[in-house]
């Protein structure tokens, strides 16, 4: 009896430490062993936890000081489904800081995040007339995709890490979650997708890096979750 109670025990815990590690992510892209190891920790903590990443909750994310916009325009009413938020912060890492504005609409009923940057303070955002203006006055874009969804690949990943169920054009995209985050006095932006369910919940890859140019990053980690 004794046996047989062990191994059900044992095959119990067996499954649901399997089932909790299926959610978690594991690096394919360390550029900064550092920061990929801070950060996956980070995330696999919440996501082991709560099922989603509480940005919130941590000072690297809070450091950005979000507020209303006083971007100004007919198009753009606050609901459920759009929110305009911006902040002035360095995020091209160049000593200055930036305008920095982050849609976050819906598409299909699904949040997604777009990012903008500009000259600080830019006129253009109190006088614009609608998206089309944004982004032909702003310096920077993230992603770089016009429309309602984004996609960003990972064009240098580790040729040993590229395996079964690893491809080269392995990145995030669709529904998008962007934040920028300070860590160590330099700013990186953090885009994962918003998950299968269109909830709160991460999705399957994770991108941390450095704003390189109009829609594209000076790659530092990616995390992939493991299946």
């Amino acid at each position: 009896m004794w046996r047989v109670g062990s191994v059900f025990l044992f095959t119990i815990i067996a499954a649901v430490w399997v089932g909790a590690g299926e959610s978690l992510f594991e690096i394919l892209l360390d550029k900064d062993r550092g920061l990929c190891s801070a950060m996956l920790t980070l995330i696999n903590k919440d996501v082991e936890e709560h099922g989603r990443i509480n940005y919130d909750s941590h000072t690297e994310f809070t450091s950005v000081k979000w507020g209303p916009s006083n971007f100004v325009s007919d198009k753009f009413k606050e609901d459920s489904c759009l929110g305009v938020r911006v902040a002035q912060f360095d995020l091209t890492n160049d000593g200055k800081d930036d305008l920095v504005l982050r849609f976050r609409w819906c598409f299909r009923d699904r949040l997604s995040d777009k990012i903008y940057f500009f000259t600080s303070p830019d006129p253009a955002l109190s006088s614009s007339a609608g998206l089309e203006d944004v982004e032909a006055r702003s310096l920077g874009e993230f992603p770089a995709q016009r429309g309602g969804l984004g996609n960003y690949v990972i064009k240098e990943l580790p040729q040993d890490k590229i395996r079964s169920g690893v491809t080269p054009g392995e990145g995030v995209g669709g529904w998008m979650v962007i934040n920028p985050f300070l860590y160590k006095g330099v700013w990186y932006l953090a885009a994962t997708d918003r998950g299968r369910s269109g909830g709160d919940e991460v999705g399957d890859g994770f991108v941390i890096g450095k704003y390189k140019g109009r829609g594209e990053l000076d790659n530092i980690c990616y995390f992939r979750k493991r299946f």
